[in-house]
């Protein structure tokens, strides 16, 4: 049995593209930061650095472990 473990996912559920990655708390990306005019400080929709991990990027990540590492049995989070 092969398993792949996947840790620090940090999953951010109230992630919301196109809010700010400015602000004055340790995690941004959320509506209540308020959503810039500026493209560079927009949150985009697989996530940033400054940022935990929005939903979109983690189902992407499972999907392509699904697809592409066939001797995967399953996954640890």
């Amino acid at each position: 049995t092969k398993l792949m473990h996947l840790t620090d996912v940090h999953l951010d559920l109230n992630y919301t593209v196109n809010s700010s990655i400015v602000c004055d708390y340790p995690i941004c990306c959320h509506a209540e930061h308020g959503f810039p005019n500026s493209q560079s400080s927009q949150a985009p929709e697989y996530g940033s650095s400054k940022c935990d991990t929005p939903i979109k990027l983690f189902d992407s990540a499972i999907d392509y472990i699904k697809q592409e590492m066939n001797d995967v049995d399953g996954v640890l989070i």
